[in-house]
């Protein structure tokens, strides 16, 4: 399991809570083994909350992952992601890895936002990685 040490600390503790929150999610859709699962981690007043939002990629959703920016909206409009003075902080985006293991694939890399927390739960491992990428990474 690896840890981000940045700006935005995940605390091991959270990075658990957090693991055993998506483990739960999976275990409750239907094809949550067969599909990439999403969403996002805020951090609120009640401690870490691990958001669901909907996989809508338009290819194969076993091997990708895409979040509506409306829902994004929705999910996060309480956050520090729109306003900086939002009393919930906005933590990382998370998805699934299903046949794979946690590292990030090339097509996560290429859609990733600079200097944002990203987390992988592989279901095939039972691992969960917390990257980010700064500028100038390729």
């Amino acid at each position: 399991m690896a840890e981000y040490t940045g700006e935005k600390m995940i605390k091991k503790s959270e990075l658990m809570k957090i693991k055993n929150d998506i483990k739960s999610i999976i275990a409750h859709t239907d094809n949550g083994t067969k599909v990439e699962l999403c969403g996002v981690i805020v951090r609120s007043e009640k401690g870490i909350e691990t958001r669901q939002l909907e996989n809508v990629a338009k290819g194969d959703k076993s091997v990708d992952y895409e979040i509506s920016p409306q829902e994004l909206g929705k999910k996060t409009y309480d956050t520090t992601l729109f306003r900086e003075t939002a009393k919930n902080e906005f933590i990382a985006v998370w998805h699934t890895h299903t046949h794979n293991s946690s590292h990030p694939s090339s097509v996560d890399i290429h859609n990733c936002l600079f200097d944002r927390n990203y987390i992988i739960y592989s279901v095939m491992a039972d691992d969960i990685l917390v990257f980010k990428l700064s500028k100038g990474v390729e």
